[in-house]
C-alpha cells in the first residue's frame, strides 16, 4: 500500500486539538531541462556518429570495388599477354611439327583473346587514360594476330616468312601492357592506403562515441543517484508517517471506509468488521449506499456528498442508518471528509456507532413523554384557573396581584407549549405522527409564516426580507407542519439578530429540489456547538438569555426527514448563520403520490425516500401490518412482514376476515421474497422481481397507477 502521505503527527493548534504537518518539502526532482538536454546530447552524438560511420561504410564499400576492379583488370592484362605467347606458341610448333594438336592450341587461344578483350574493355570503360593504353595494345593485338594468321601455311601456298616484323609487335605490345599493369599497381597501392587509413579513423570515432556514451550516461546516474540519495530520509519518514496512520486507520473504534470517486468501497477499517459483520471482500467495489444511508444512492459523487464550491456543505450527519450484514438496522453518525488525489476526488466516511447513546435517549424520551402527559392536564386547569381567576376577579385584585397572574398565566402557557413540543418530537420520532401530505405551493407557506413571525420580529426591530420565485415551487407535504419548520428557524434568527438588523427568508429550485434559506446577521454558531445544533434542548451560551426551549430544531429536523428531504448549517459570509432545508419539488407539477411504509428503518431508508421523492412519490409510515390495513387515502403500500414474527400467515395479517382488502397496489416481503398484487384476494399474489430495489418495484407500480393502469398481472 503506497500512501506517499507528506504529514506527520505530533503538533496541536491553540485549541489543543491534535493534527497532522507536513514534513519539510522533499528536494527538488532533477530539473527536466537537464534531462532533456543529455537525452538529446546522447541521441545527438549516437545519430551522428551512426551517420558517419554509415557515410564511412559506403565509402569503403565503393572503394573496395574499385580495389577489386583494379586487381581484376591487372590479372586479365596478365592473362591477356599470357594467351597472346600462347598463340605464338602454337603457331611455331605447328611450322615445326605440322602437329593438328598444336593448331587447336593456337585457335583456343586465338577464342580466349577475343574473350579476355571484351572483359578488359567493360573494366576499362570508366579509365580513360587506361583506356588509351588499351586501345593502342588492342591495335597492336590485332596486327601481331594479323600477322600470325598470315604466317600459317595453307594446303595452296607455303608459310610467309615475317618473324622480324611480328616479333617487335609483340614486344611493343608487352610493354604497353606491362605499363598498364603498373598503373594499376598504382591504384591499387593509393586504394589501399586510403582504405587503411579510413578504417583507422572508422576505429578512432567508435572509441569516441562509447566514450560520449559512457560520460554521458555516467552524468544521468550521477544526478539520479545524488537526487535518491537526498530523497530517502524523506521516504523513510514518510513511511513512517504511512505505518503511523495505518495503525491509526486499523486501530480507531470507528468504522472508516474510503470511498473512490465513483462512490465504490475501495478500503474498510476492522471496525466496519466489528459493527457491521462484514468481511472487507464484501464491500470492496460496491457502493457506500449498500452500508449507510448518508449519501443518495443515485447521481455523481460530488452531488451525492453535497459539494459545493470545493467543499461538503454537511460533513457531520447525524442519526443515519448502517446495515448490518444479516439485515438489521444499526443507529449510527457519519462524518465525511475529502481527499483530494491524482486519480479524482476520494472520499473518507467515518462511521460511529450511536446505539447505546439512542438507548439512552430513548429511555430519556420515554421520561420526558411520560412526565409531559402528566403534566399537560394538571397545567391545562392551571391554565384555565387562572384565566378564570383573571377574567372574573375584575377589581378585586390589586394590580400587583393582577400581574402576578398574568405573568403566572402566560408562564404556564409557555409550559404547555413546551409539553406540546415534546410531545410531537415523540410522536415524530415514533412515526406515529401522520403528516397530511397533499399537492401545495411552497411559496405562500413562506409568506404566511413570514406574516406570523412579524411580531416577534418587531419587539427586535428586525425586518424578515422574503425572496422567493415568482413561478411557485411546487411540491407535496404537509402545509402546516412545513410552515412550522420556516417559523422555528424564523424564530431562531430574529432571537439572534442584533436589534434593527435583517433576516433574510429566501426559496430556489436546485436539481430538481426545492430549498429554503433562513439568514441572520447575528453572532453565528461556534464551530464547537455546530455538532449539537439540532439535538433536543441544546443551546449555545448566549442562547438561554434569547429565550426558547432548544426543541425547535430538533422537530424542524424530524419534519424535514418526514418529507424526505435534508435540513443543514452554513456559516454565512461576512458573519451570521444560515439555514437550509430542500424537499423534493413536484414532478411536472402533478399531485404527488403517496406510498404508505409499514417497516424497520432499513426497509425504506431516507436516501430511498429522497428518490421516491424525485419522482413525486411522497412516503409516510404506520406502525405494523394492523397500520397498515387501517391506513386509507393512500396509493400503494410496502409492507415488511418478515418481523412479524414466527408462527404468523403474513397474509392473514393483511386480509383478516374482519378487514376490507384494500384495493390499491401492495408489496410485502415474507420469507425473504417479494409478493405483489393488486389486493383483492389471496390469489391475486404473484412474485417480484426479488433482484430488484424495493423502491424500484414502489416506483414501477405507481407509475401504473399514475397512468391508470392494473397492475394485478
Amino acid at each position: 500500500m503506497r500512501m506517499w502521505n507528506r504529514y506527520r503527527p505530533g503538533t496541536a493548534d491553540k485549541t489543543g486539538v491534535a493534527h497532522l504537518t507536513t514534513l519539510p518539502p522533499l528536494p527538488s526532482r532533477p530539473s527536466i531541462g537537464r534531462l532533456l538536454l543529455l537525452a538529446v546530447l546522447m541521441l545527438a552524438v549516437l545519430v551522428c556518429g551512426a551517420r558517419w560511420i554509415s557515410t564511412q561504410y559506403r565509402t569503403g564499400q565503393v572503394s573496395r570495388g574499385l580495389l577489386t576492379r583494379s586487381y581484376d583488370r591487372r590479372i586479365v592484362i596478365a592473362d591477356l599477354m599470357a594467351r597472346l605467347q600462347e598463340v605464338e606458341a602454337g603457331r611455331h610448333d605447328y611450322l615445326a611439327n605440322r602437329d593438328p594438336a598444336a593448331l587447336r592450341s593456337y585457335r583456343s587461344a586465338r577464342v580466349a583473346i577475343r574473350q579476355q578483350r571484351h572483359r578488359l574493355e567493360r573494366l576499362l570503360i570508366d579509365i580513360p587514360a587506361q583506356s588509351a593504353r588499351y586501345a593502342a595494345l588492342s591495335d597492336l593485338i590485332d596486327r601481331r594476330l594479323s600477322a600470325l594468321d598470315a604466317a600459317l601455311p595453307t594446303p595452296t601456298s607455303r608459310p610467309v616468312a615475317s618473324a622480324g616484323r611480328a616479333d617487335g609487335l609483340t614486344a611493343r605490345a608487352q610493354m604497353l601492357a606491362a605499363a598498364m599493369m603498373q598503373e594499376e599497381d598504382r591504384m591499387i597501392a593509393e586504394r589501399s592506403r586510403r582504405w587503411d587509413a579510413r578504417a583507422a579513423r572508422a576505429q578512432r570515432m567508435v572509441w569516441l562515441l562509447v566514450t560520449a556514451a559512457f560520460i554521458l550516461v555516467g552524468a544521468g546516474l550521477a544526478v539520479a543517484l545524488s537526487w535518491r540519495r537526498a530523497r530517502y530520509p524523506l521516504v523513510l519518514q514518510a513511511q513512517e508517517a504511512v505505518a503511523r496512520l495505518t495503525g491509526v486507520f486499523a486501530g480507531t473504534n470507528d468504522a472508516i471506509a474510503l470511498l473512490d470517486p465513483d462512490g465504490r468501497i475501495e478500503a474498510v477499517n476492522p471496525a466496519v468488521t466489528r459493527l457491521l459483520g462484514y468481511q472487507p471482500e464484501m464491500l470492496i467495489g460496491r457502493d457506500i449506499a449498500m452500508l449507510i444511508d448518508a449519501l443518495p444512492p443515485v447521481g455523481s459523487l460530488a452531488e451525492r456528498i453535497g459539494l459545493d464550491a470545493g467543499r461538503i456543505v454537511e460533513p457531520l450527519r447525524i442519526d443515519r442508518v448502517a446495515y448490518h450484514v444479516d439485515g438489521h438496522s444499526v443507529p449510527v453518525d457519519v462524518a465525511l471528509g475529502l481527499m483530494p488525489m491524482p486519480t479524482g476526488l476520494h472520499v473518507v466516511a467515518a462511521i460511529r456507532d450511536i446505539s447505546e447513546r439512542k438507548a439512552i435517549d430513548r429511555m430519556k424520551d420515554e421520561f420526558i413523554a411520560t412526565a409531559s402527559h402528566e403534566l399537560r392536564t394538571p397545567l391545562t386547569s392551571v391554565v384555565g384557573a387562572l384565566g378564570l381567576l383573571r377574567t372574573i376577579s375584575g377589581t378585586a385584585l390589586s394590580e400587583p396581584a393582577r400581574r402576578l397572574v398574568t405573568v403566572a398565566e402566560e408562564n404556564s402557557r409557555r409550559m404547555i407549549d413546551l409539553v406540546n413540543d415534546l410531545l410531537d418530537l415523540e410522536k415524530l420520532d415514533s412515526g406515529a405522527l401522520v403528516l397530511c401530505s397533499r399537492p401545495i405551493d411552497l411559496v405562500p407557506v413562506l409568506h404566511h409564516a413570514a406574516r406570523g413571525s412579524e411580531g416577534l420580529a418587531a419587539g427586535r426591530g428586525v425586518v424578515i426580507a422574503l425572496e422567493s420565485p415568482m413561478d411557485g415551487l411546487p411540491v407535496a407535504g404537509d402545509e402546516g407542519r412545513l410552515a412550522r419548520v420556516v417559523t422555528n428557524l424564523l424564530a431562531n434568527a430574529i432571537r439572534f439578530s442584533p436589534d434593527g438588523g435583517t433576516v433574510t427568508l429566501s426559496a430556489e429550485r436546485r436539481g430538481g429540489r426545492a430549498v429554503v434559506t433562513v439568514a441572520d446577521r447575528g453572532p453565528g454558531v461556534s464551530p464547537a456547538f455546530r455538532e449539537r445544533l439540532f439535538t433536543r434542548f441544546a443551546q449555545a451560551g448566549d442562547a438561554r438569555s434569547a429565550g426558547g426551549s432548544g426543541l425547535g430544531l430538533a422537530i424542524s429536523q424530524q419534519i424535514v426527514r418526514a418529507h424526505g428531504g435534508t435540513i443543514w448549517f452554513e456559516p454565512r459570509q461576512g458573519g451570521g448563520a444560515c439555514f437550509r432545508f430542500s424537499i423534493a419539488l413536484r414532478v411536472g407539477g402533478e399531485a404527488a403520490l403517496r406510498l404508505l411504509v409499514c417497516g424497520g428503518a432499513g426497509f425504506v431508508t431516507p436516501d430511498m425516500e429522497h428518490a421516491l421523492a424525485e419522482q413525486g412519490i411522497m412516503v409516510e409510515r404506520a406502525e405494523g401490518a394492523d397500520g397498515a390495513a387501517d391506513q386509507a387515502g393512500q396509493d400503494a403500500v410496502l409492507i415488511d412482514l418478515d418481523d412479524a414474527g414466527p408462527g404468523k400467515d403474513a397474509l392473514a395479517m393483511l386480509f383478516g376476515a374482519d378487514r376490507t382488502p384494500p384495493v390499491i397496489p401492495v408489496i410485502v416481503r415474507a420469507g425473504g421474497q417479494f409478493w405483489r398484487a393488486h389486493g383483492v384476494s389471496r390469489d391475486a399474489w404473484r412474485v417480484a422481481d426479488g433482484g430488484a430495489p424495493i423502491t424500484d418495484l414502489a416506483a414501477l407500480i405507481l407509475a401504473d397507477r399514475r397512468a391508470g393502469g392494473d397492475i394485478a398481472s
